[in-house]
């Protein structure tokens, strides 16, 4: 190859290659990214890598950690033959290293009668649930979901 050439193609493509990393890790896009993520990993009933989207110190208004909600969230959902997530933005509020993911979400999906209540709950709310995401390090991609919460939305305390 031409040297001439390759003295214009390196940097062009090396800038390219800066630019799609400065907006890929723009918080947001992260927030975003993590937030379909975990709801993939939900989807497919893979409690593993759910877990790995949330923090250690994850902890609701309900008094449950992030252990609980693994362990439930596998319950609920050995309850669904087929289970899909739809959900759809609200809005996206930041904060100081962190950012709270208003989504409206709707579950679909065929199982059991726990699996049609579940869905008519979910169904019933008109409020978004918030997502609260927190930065964990310098990392422009290590967001972890630290607390969620749905104003509508009332559970049982369990152990």
């Amino acid at each position: 190859m031409d040297p001439k050439l390759l003295r214009v193609l390196i940097p062009v493509a090396l800038l390219t290659g800066a630019v799609y990393l400065v907006l890929l890790w723009q918080p947001g896009r992260q927030v975003r990214l993590h937030q379909a993520n975990f709801f993939r990993a939900l989807e497919k009933r893979d409690a593993v890598r759910a877990a790995e989207f949330m923090s250690a110190s994850y902890a609701d208004r309900w008094g449950h950690d992030k252990e609980f909600v693994v362990r439930e969230s596998r319950e609920l959902f050995q309850h669904f033959v087929a289970f899909k997530i739809v959900h759809e933005e609200r809005y996206l509020r930041p904060g100081t290293g962190e950012m709270t993911l208003a989504t409206k979400i709707t579950l679909t999906g065929t199982g059991s009668p726990i699996a049609d209540y579940a869905k008519q709950r979910v169904g019933a709310l008109t409020e978004p649930f918030l997502f609260r995401w927190k930065k964990q390090s310098w990392k422009p991609w290590d967001w972890q979901l630290v607390s969620f919460d749905q104003s509508q939305l009332e559970l049982p305390n369990l152990p």
